[in-house]
C-alpha cells in the first residue's frame, strides 16, 4: 500500500502525497502543496505552498476503491485555500521505486499501485544464494513485504532493521 499521490489541476501538480507504511493501518504521509497562480496571457506558474510530514492511520483498507476514497479524504483535509479545489482535478498514482538497506543487504522495490504489481529484488551482502525475488499486490506494504523476505529459510533473519533510503533528498 505505499504509493505515491500526484493531485494535478488543469495539468499543474497541485499537490503529491508520499504514503509510506510502518504497519498495514498505519504510517507517515511526505505532503507537498503547491499553489498555482495565474501569470498572465494564460500562463500559469506553480510554487510550492507548504511541505510537511504527518502520521496517519486508518481501519484495514482492503480494496482499491477504498484507498482511492482514503487518499482524497486525505487531500481534501489538509488547510489551503478552496478556490485552488476547484476546475478538472486529477488523481495519479505514478510508478515509484523504493530501496530499502539493512545488515542482510540492499532491497528494491518497484511498485506500480494501478498495475496491482510489487517486485522486490534483495541483493544479499554475504552470498549470493541469498539473493531472493518477492512478488506482491499493491494492498501489501512494503514493512510486511520485507518481512515476509526475512523469514525464507536462507536468510532467517527476523530481527533485521530496513531503513529506506532517500534518493530523492533536496
Amino acid at each position: 500500500m505505499d504509493r505515491e499521490l500526484i493531485v494535478k489541476k488543469d495539468g499543474y501538480v497541485l499537490g503529491q502525497i508520499l504514503f509510506k507504511y510502518k504497519t498495514q493501518t498505519s504510517g507517515d504521509a511526505s505532503i507537498l502543496i503547491n499553489k498555482i497562480v495565474d501569470v498572465e496571457h494564460g500562463l500559469k506558474a506553480v510554487y510550492p505552498l507548504y511541505k510537511h510530514e504527518i502520521d496517519f492511520s486508518h481501519e484495514e483498507l482492503v480494496s482499491i476503491e477504498e484507498i482511492k476514497t482514503f487518499d482524497k479524504d486525505f487531500f481534501y483535509e489538509r488547510p489551503d485555500p478552496e478556490d485552488q479545489f476547484g476546475g478538472d482535478i486529477e488523481f495519479t498514482y505514478p510508478a515509484i521505486h523504493y530501496r530499502y538497506s539493512g545488515a542482510p543487504g540492499i532491497a528494491d522495490i518497484r511498485a506500480d499501485f494501478l498495475a496491482n504489481k510489487k517486485d522486490l529484488r534483495f541483493i544479499s551482502v554475504s552470498r549470493i544464494k541469498n539473493d531472493h525475488s518477492l512478488q506482491a499486490n499493491r494492498l501489501e506494504t512494503n514493512v510486511t513485504l520485507l518481512g515476509r523476505l526475512c523469514a525464507l529459510p536462507t536468510l532467517n533473519c527476523p530481527d533485521a532493521a530496513f531503513s529506506m533510503v532517500d534518493y530523492k533528498q533536496e
